[in-house]
């Protein structure tokens, strides 16, 4: 197994030293995905460009490879590896290091994360698994992966999520921030009444969090129940402002009142109003 020194210094641990570590043409088909890798989405757009540089300019940086029975393991570089598959190539330039399961393991979720370019979800999930797996401490994985220790600790609160705000963070129809919002309240159904608000009002973080602070500001689980009905009232509020609308042909917007409530209608013209008097039915 390789060094926490190691591990700190990320692939350039892995890197060729000597004149031992020869790139080598390795054929794409006897190479397997690495079964650590974090990653779980891989942007199709994004892969198409590379995979247009490839052709022009050729893969650049070999890939790290680990020798297995009968083929080779990704260590890094799966997106130049699918890539190149894309671009028509056969066969891909490649370091070829030898290392064990564990270690690969470390260096796939420390080399992605070096990287930046994970989801949030997945960045929490690649630092659950090495305190876990590795029984590494917060403050060591922070240093492998250069960043601090309140970053990390942040991430891992993400995963106390129900899974429905970590698929929409997964999905980047809400940011962190959104979800970071929601950790202040204990109960998931809330969370996710809120999440799907944010989804349909499209909130920004600040008014995500000022919602959240109405709930918390009135503790207790009599308010917290009260709250919740206040929740459902506005989510279902706003669906039937999406139906009316949808069956209109045009924007609704249902505005409830203490006293006095009111159903806006958006029309555009005289042409366009008498279309509308027709679809509620009006017409003479």
């Amino acid at each position: 197994m390789m060094s926490r020194q190691a591990l700190g210094r990320g692939l350039g641990a892995l890197l060729p030293t000597n004149e031992l570590d020869m790139v080598k043409k390795i054929p794409l088909e006897q190479i397997r995905p690495n079964p650590f890798q974090p990653r779980k989405d891989f942007n199709d757009e994004a892969l198409k460009e590379l995979a247009e540089s490839i052709k022009t300019h050729g893969v650049l940086q070999p890939v790290l490879l680990r020798k297995t029975d009968d083929s080779y393991e990704l260590i890094a570089g799966e997106r130049r590896w699918r890539a190149a598959k894309i671009a028509g190539l056969t066969d891909i330039p490649a370091i070829i290091k030898e290392i064990d399961e564990k270690s690969m393991s470390q260096m796939a979720l420390i080399e992605n994360l070096q990287r930046e370019d994970l989801n949030p979800i997945e960045e929490a999930i690649a630092y659950q698994s090495l305190l876990e797996k590795f029984s590494m401490t917060q403050e060591e994985v922070a240093t492998a992966v250069g960043k601090n220790r309140v970053t990390i600790t942040n991430a891992l609160r993400l995963l106390k999520l129900p899974p429905f705000v970590l698929d929409n963070v997964s999905r980047g129809t809400i940011s962190a921030g959104h979800a970071k919002a929601l950790l202040s309240l204990s109960d998931e159904a809330i969370q996710k009444e809120i999440c799907l608000l944010v989804i349909e009002e499209g909130w920004n973080v600040r008014q995500t969090e000022d919602y959240v602070r109405r709930i918390v500001d009135g503790a207790g689980k009599k308010a917290e129940k009260k709250e919740r009905k206040t929740v459902q009232e506005d989510i279902f509020i706003k669906d039937l402002s999406n139906k009316i609308g949808e069956h209109l042909g045009t924007r609704v917007k249902i505005k409830p009142g203490k006293k006095v409530s009111k159903i806006e209608i958006e029309y555009y013209n005289n042409d366009d109003l008498q279309r509308i008097i027709k679809s509620i039915g009006l017409e003479k």
